[in-house]
């Protein structure tokens, strides 16, 4: 069977009414690997039955800044001025840095966590 895949996407964030500015804020976003998905994404079982030897319940860890690191290969037109200089934001780590970004932080994080590589998908 052939399966039929993307491997990046640009997605410009609707954050503070970026979507209508002349040079909108873009992010260069790669699909992860699954081996990728499996760091970011861990179940871990929280109640044990002796008995059974059996989890009983448990809950899902999102590592969230490490997904969003493996995901952005490049922020285009996001300047920062804190009065005395402007900083050009290109990476997540800078991003990461910066004060004030978190409403554009969660807004990638949560489109990075619903993009599905797949162009074919009929599951």
């Amino acid at each position: 069977m052939e399966v039929r895949i993307k491997r990046t996407e640009d997605f410009t964030p609707k954050w503070n009414g970026n979507e209508k500015d002349k040079s909108p804020i873009v992010f260069h976003l790669r699909y992860l690997s699954t081996g990728e998905m499996d760091e970011c994404i861990e179940a871990k079982p929280t109640k044990y039955n002796s008995k059974t030897k059996k989890f009983m319940s448990g809950e899902i860890v999102h590592h969230d800044n490490k997904m969003f690191r493996y995901a952005t290969m490049e922020i285009d037109n996001l300047e920062v001025n804190d009065g005395s200089n402007t900083t050009k934001i290109t990476t997540p780590e800078e991003l990461l840095r910066q004060p004030g970004f978190d409403l554009l932080y969660y807004e990638v994080l949560a489109h990075i966590k619903l993009m599905s590589p797949r162009v074919d998908s009929k599951n």
